[in-house]
C-alpha cells in the first residue's frame, strides 16, 4: 500500500500513546484498510498536494486516496453538533472541492497530476454525526458522508 515513509513511523508512535495526531492516523489507516477490504485499488494514506511541481509548501493533505475515491477523514469529537464546518475544516474543505470539480490542478510530492476520483467522501470515525452537518456536505458537493466505523 503506497504511503510515505513517515505514515509507517506515525503508526509507531500510536502504540506509544495517546495523541490527537496519533489517534487521527490511526483513523486513517483504518480507513485505508477499509478501502482495500471493499476493493479499492491503489490506495494512498496521507498524500501530500502542492500547486505547482517543486511548490516549496503543500496546500493541505487528502488523508486517503484511491482510484475512485478521495476520503477526509475526521477523528475528532466535535462534530455531534455541528451545523456546518469552519475554521481549518472550512479552508482544507475549499481546497477538496475544487480538486474535485476540476477547477484546481494539484501534484503529489512526485510532481504527479491527481486525476479528480469519481467519489469526495468524508468519513467520520465517530457515530453521531449531526445530521445538519451530513446534508451541508451533501449539498456542498460531497458524494457520500459516512460515520462511526
Amino acid at each position: 500500500m503506497p504511503g510515505e515513509k513517515e505514515k509507517l513511523n506515525e503508526i509507531a508512535d500510536i502504540e506509544k500513546g495517546g495523541s490527537s495526531k496519533a489517534k487521527h492516523e490511526y483513523a486513517e489507516v483504518r480507513t485505508a484498510l477499509d478501502a482495500l477490504e471493499s476493493g479499492q485499488l491503489n490506495v494512498k494514506i496521507g498524500t501530500h498536494i502542492f500547486a505547482s511541481i517543486g511548490a516549496s509548501g503543500n496546500l493541505t493533505e487528502i488523508d486517503v486516496l484511491t482510484q475512485d475515491e478521495m476520503i477526509e477523514v475526521k477523528s475528532g469529537g466535535k462534530y455531534n453538533d455541528a451545523k456546518k464546518l469552519s475554521g481549518r475544516d472550512y479552508d482544507q474543505f475549499l481546497i477538496f472541492r475544487d480538486i474535485f470539480n476540476g477547477k484546481r490542478k494539484v501534484f503529489d510530492s512526485h510532481g504527479n497530476l491527481i486525476v479528480p476520483p469519481k467519489k469526495w467522501v468524508y468519513q467520520f470515525r465517530m457515530p453521531n454525526i449531526d445530521p445538519k452537518l451530513k446534508k451541508w456536505l451533501l449539498d456542498k458537493g460531497v458524494t457520500e458522508v459516512r460515520e462511526g466505523k
